[in-house]
């Protein structure tokens, strides 16, 4: 991802949920910051950022590459659209990044009157993590109603295959009742993702082998819009955990930022 796409946070002492917990005690003054060196506490900053540019899919432009009529039990279409939406997050390496062990993202619609959304599925999810070759590969197929299940079988050819993100796969399912397969790798398969049948969502990314530094993480949410809408406001707010004294985990995290995305209506 280029870095004009990217929106930066530097996330400090002082945007700590804990702020004491992250200063040693002999550093202390009744629970205080006095006599603290700055500067031991500016090398444990973590740069992260979020891609401004979500990644959007249309569900139903994908079922109509498979030439067949949507399911008559199916009628949301009537009136509602499905999206699949990819957002991206990453921290920087700096010298905080080694206390790093969680990476987190909270996203939350501005819904109004006529313009509700309804998050249908977040992921990934855990059960649809497979670890194989030393890569850990998330592979699901998506329906036109948000459900996923484990593929039939793995994109093979160019089945309406199209990239995204860095390794990201996407195409038509093998099954005749969802619209789409969706495969991308991960750096770490201990992920924690709700949100369904909200207007939110909220993904945890914990430390594995690898670490959380210097990898896009994508993660997606399904969501269910009405067909007149074209553009969805929403914001975000990430946050990182470290681990302090190698004991207690500190949570430090940004405001929430106003984003925009302009949805695919072509069908």
């Amino acid at each position: 991802m280029s870095e004009t796409n990217k929106v930066f946070f530097d996330l400090q002492h002082d945007d700590a949920i804990a702020r004491d917990a992250e200063i040693p005690p002999r550093e202390r003054n009744l629970g205080g910051t006095k006599g603290v060196d700055d500067a031991s506490l500016k090398n444990g900053n973590i740069r992260i950022y979020y891609g401004d540019r979500p990644i959007v899919f249309n569900l139903l432009e994908w079922y109509a590459k498979l030439g067949k009529p949507i399911p008559e039990d199916i009628q949301i279409f009537d009136a509602y659209r499905v999206y699949i939406i990819f957002h991206t997050i990453g921290t920087v390496k700096t010298w905080g990044t080694q206390y790093l062990e969680q990476l987190g993202l909270r996203v939350k619609f501005d819904s109004q009157l006529g313009e509700e959304v309804t998050v249908l599925n977040v992921l990934p999810q855990p059960e649809f993590i497979k670890i194989a070759d030393g890569k850990i590969v998330f592979n699901a197929d998506i329906g036109l109603n948000g459900k996923a299940e484990l593929p039939k079988v793995d994109i093979k050819g160019d089945n309406g295959l199209q990239p995204f993100g860095v390794d990201g796969k996407i195409g038509i399912s093998s099954k005749a009742d969802f619209a789409l397969n969706v495969s991308y790798t991960l750096n770490t398969p201990h992920i924690m993702a709700i949100g369904r049948g909200s207007s939110r969502s909220e993904w945890v990314f914990n430390r594995h082998e690898k670490g959380l530094t210097g990898y896009d993480i994508q993660m997606g949410q399904v969501v269910m819009v009405s067909q007149f809408v074209q553009e969805l406001s929403f914001k975000v707010q990430l946050y990182a955990t470290l681990e302090s004294f190698n004991l207690i985990a500190i949570d430090r995290e940004t405001d929430w930022v106003d984003m925009k995305i302009t949805l695919p209506n072509s069908i």
